[in-house]
């Protein structure tokens, strides 16, 4: 499905590019409520992996409502050539480059997740360490950034030693180390 984007979108992944090239690690998305920050990551994402090889994307969601799924659909929808996967795709066959990969907090937040276990399987931190050891770099999404603000959540975020943290928000946290990318309300 082909769809035009806004002004304000182009203008928000144009802002995205910039702060990709900037020092600062993390970059903040501040978008309204239906202002459509999917479909600027999603678009954005596909921009950059196809502007710079050796990256895979990791989008991190909320647990309620199956959000992962839902962003994963717009991706596959708004762009048909995107290479997505969900956890448990990753854990199956690992990350491979070019790959966005949707994660619902919960899978590898929660206690007794098998994600994280040790165990006959390889898990997550497994399947990161192949790909660093194979020279992939990792971009990190962290989608309605404001309600996964937990130790457990930023250890995760760094097993990824990812090269950028993109958190957007209707209400980010305020971070003055991070370059604030703001849609206005208008």
């Amino acid at each position: 499905m082909l769809i035009s984007l806004k002004t304000f979108q182009l203008e928000a992944i144009s802002k995205l590019n910039e702060a990709m090239d900037s020092n600062k690690k993390n970059i903040i998305l501040e978008s309204g409520t239906g202002s459509g920050k999917t479909v600027i990551l999603t678009h954005f994402i596909d921009e950059f992996m196809k502007e710079n090889p050796g990256y895979v994307a990791v989008w991190f969601s909320p647990g309620k409502g199956n959000l992962e799924e839902q962003s994963k659909h717009k991706m596959d929808l708004y762009i048909p050539t995107a290479t997505t996967k969900v956890l448990q795709d990753v854990l199956n066959i690992g990350f491979s480059e070019g790959d966005t990969v949707f994660i619902n907090w919960e899978l590898v937040n929660k206690k007794g997740n098998i994600a994280l276990s040790d165990g006959e399987k390889r898990n997550l931190e497994d399947m990161i360490s192949m790909a660093k050891d194979s020279g992939l770099k990792f971009l990190i999404v962290i989608d309605e950034e404001h309600l996964n603000k937990t130790i457990k959540s930023y250890d995760i975020v760094e097993m990824f030693d990812p090269v950028k943290i993109i958190r957007a928000s209707a209400t980010p946290k305020k971070d003055a180390k991070a370059n604030h990318i703001v849609v206005p309300p208008s």
